[in-house]
């Protein structure tokens, strides 16, 4: 059973490649022996996915599901898409509810905690930002939307309105390497911790041209094991983020990351994404991120640690 599942959102959620005013998610069930499994994915355009094709695809794994296809088994049969994330998710399900075991259990994985999770302000003019933001000023952790040559003035609109939260910025692949370096100053003037996919995927070697000061994290330029490699030597530095609490697109069948895992494409259920720089563990932050600045403003520090550093017992 499989169905596609509309969430509107209150308003507009916009980023650098456009804006939409729902969450489509494809939403998959197996039961066998009394139980049912249950998972989900979100197909994304950026991969040449609609939601009507992944729910046909879902739907014609119906026979084998129904023979008893098993999660290492589907890993063989299906191309990583968002159709066998859904799956996988779902599979991963019955069988902790079968065999009557917490997923981490089941996985030999820690048991989930409390963590601080950032608030996006969409992409928009820097009053538009400047207004959402003085909004959630409260929260710890704001994850900014950029994308143009004028990002330094929406950054420092935000700062502005929001003195003590922490900031981190997603362009999705929207800058370039004319405007990297100028934005990369300007979120440095704005204190902002952490820096995501700032060029197109593919064009990551820029990176290693120019001083970074603060942390690089990659998320479509990372789609499964083998994209590491492309991420190491010149960049060492750049990291590939890591979404606590978000199952990845594709797993290698014992809830790791493996090859077709696309960073984008997530399931509710458990897990986090790949670490690059050799960090293994994706709960605590190594290298750049370690030595990430405090966020400034007026020239003093906020009165509270930021939420990345407090949530892993970091001190200043």
């Amino acid at each position: 059973m499989a169905r596609i599942e509309r969430w509107p959102i209150a308003g507009a959620f916009t980023i650098s490649r456009g804006a939409k005013t729902e969450a489509v998610a494809v939403v998959a069930q197996i039961s066998r022996g009394g139980f049912t499994g249950r998972g989900e994915c979100v197909p994304y355009a950026r991969y040449g996915e609609t939601p009507e094709a992944t729910l046909a695809t879902i739907l014609a794994m119906q026979d084998g599901l129904g023979k008893g296809l098993d999660r290492r088994t589907l890993q063989a049969l299906m191309p990583a898409s968002a159709a066998r994330n859904a799956l996988d998710c779902a599979l991963l399900d019955l069988e902790a509810k079968s065999r009557g075991l917490r997923v981490w259990d089941l996985l030999k994985r820690p048991a989930p905690r409390a963590c601080t999770t950032a608030y996006t302000i969409s992409l928009g003019t820097p009053d538009a930002m400047a207004a959402a933001t003085a909004k959630a000023a409260y929260r710890p952790l704001l994850k900014i939307k950029l994308g143009s040559d004028d990002d330094a003035a929406r950054i420092a609109a935000v700062r502005k309105e929001a003195p003590e939260s922490e900031l981190i910025v997603d362009a999705n692949e929207a800058w370039t390497p004319g405007n990297l370096e100028r934005n990369l100053a300007a979120c440095e003037a704005a204190g902002v911790t952490l820096i995501e996919q700032p060029l197109p995927a593919g064009q990551d070697e820029a990176l290693a041209h120019i001083r970074r000061p603060m942390a690089v994290c990659a998320d479509e330029s990372v789609h499964d094991l083998a994209s590491l490699e492309g991420l190491r030597g010149p960049l060492r530095r750049h990291q590939h983020q890591a979404r606590q609490g978000w199952r990845p697109h594709r797993s290698t069948g014992d809830g790791r990351c493996g090859s077709g895992a696309r960073p984008g494409n997530h399931g509710r259920l458990h897990g986090c994404d790949l670490a690059v720089d050799g960090a293994g563990d994706a709960d605590r932050p190594t290298g750049p991120l370690r030595r990430s600045r405090w966020p400034l403003a007026a020239g003093r520090r906020p009165r509270r640690r930021p939420a990345l550093r407090r949530q892993h017992g970091l001190s200043a």
